[in-house]
């Protein structure tokens, strides 16, 4: 295997229920089964806790949290032969441009009788291939692709340049490293920045936390932004919180729905309990605190309006840093369920 790539492998930790989860992602995708969460958590079925998420599984190797990647199937097996195989496939599909560069479709039939590789087994070298852009469109029948499209000039070029899968898999992530830090996955207020989380909607809030604070003017403004602090506040407690698995410690604690600070509290109690959690324990539950008098002071509107902007930016860096320590427990719950 690639040097590079076997370092980027070695990097990625998981737990062992996510090795469990991964491997029946490859398996499933192994025999073309859909990778759905209902048939993966099937197939675990007493083997992982209901609240467990797959979507914290290092994206390199399962994106999404149900689709196995390239890297996904090389983590599991490094002597698997898909790399040389996919090169292979490459390298025919190059010859065939040279020799006809108004080619924009690859029959699966015609790459099989030369690779002498299964149709299926082609179907699943592709699919490993297209989050590097090797191809844009595919059809078939009778859950086989006969036909690909690479009707796209820069997928041309991708196949004409001298590169190995290898070079574009680094490639790949290196470029995703480098946009990690711009406006495609991080917005940012001056010098802050979102918590890239696996729930999508409070990845989205946090954005709109800053867009909202950017044009904010007015008292309606930053009520606003109360408001939608409180949103992510909501979601995120709907995302951690198990009413079966998380006990509050004193009776009569109302855990309902619009409750986040009460659900949030208990939360941290129950995974963070112990002496030797209580400094980490205390930080967690002073910033939901922190965030819900931050809240309620945007909702007033006694303020000037400069005074407002400052509370404003106390409120937004106040939720983010409560988004990334709900972040962490989460991930410290979910090592300890292995």
């Amino acid at each position: 295997m690639d040097k590079r790539i076997d370092l980027i492998l070695k990097k990625i930790k998981l737990t062992e229920k996510q090795k469990l989860w991964l491997q029946v992602c490859y398996d499933f995708f192994s025999i073309g089964k859909k990778t759905t969460d209902v048939n993966i958590r099937v197939a675990l079925y007493n083997k992982i806790d209901k609240k467990f998420n797959p979507k914290l599984i290092d994206q390199k190797l399962l994106d999404n949290g149900n689709r196995i990647t390239l890297l996904g199937v090389l983590y599991l097996d490094k002597t698997n032969t898909i790399l040389n195989d996919a090169n292979k496939l490459i390298n025919l599909i190059r010859k065939m441009i040279l020799k006809n560069s108004d080619c924009e479709e690859l029959l699966t039939d015609e790459l099989a009788n030369i690779t002498g590789f299964s149709q299926i087994y082609i179907n699943r070298i592709f699919d490993l291939i297209r989050e590097f852009g090797y191809w844009n469109g595919a059809s078939g029948s009778n859950h086989i692709y006969t036909k690909y499209s690479i009707n796209k000039e820069k997928i041309a070029d991708l196949y004409l340049s001298d590169d190995k899968i290898e070079d574009v898999i680094i490639q790949h992530y290196k470029s995703l490293e480098e946009r990690s830090l711009s406006d495609d996955y991080f917005d940012y207020y001056d010098q802050i920045y979102i918590v890239h989380t696996p729930w999508k909607e409070i990845n989205k809030l946090q954005n709109k936390l800053f867009e909202l604070l950017k044009i904010s003017n007015d008292s309606i403004d930053f009520q606003n932004i109360g408001n939608t602090a409180r949103t992510i506040m909501l979601n995120i407690s709907e995302e951690v919180f198990d009413a079966q698995k998380h006990k509050p410690q004193k009776a009569g604690i109302d855990l309902s729905k619009d409750k986040f600070k009460n659900r949030l509290h208990t939360y941290i109690d129950s995974v963070l309990s112990g002496t030797s959690n209580r400094e980490f324990r205390q930080l967690a539950e002073v910033s939901i605190e922190y965030v819900e008098k931050s809240i309620d002071l945007m909702n007033k509107t006694t303020h000037k309006t400069d005074a407002e902007k400052h509370l404003a930016e106390v409120c937004v860096i106040g939720t983010i840093s409560a988004v990334n320590i709900i972040k962490l427990i989460a991930e410290i719950e979910n090592k300890e369920e292995v």
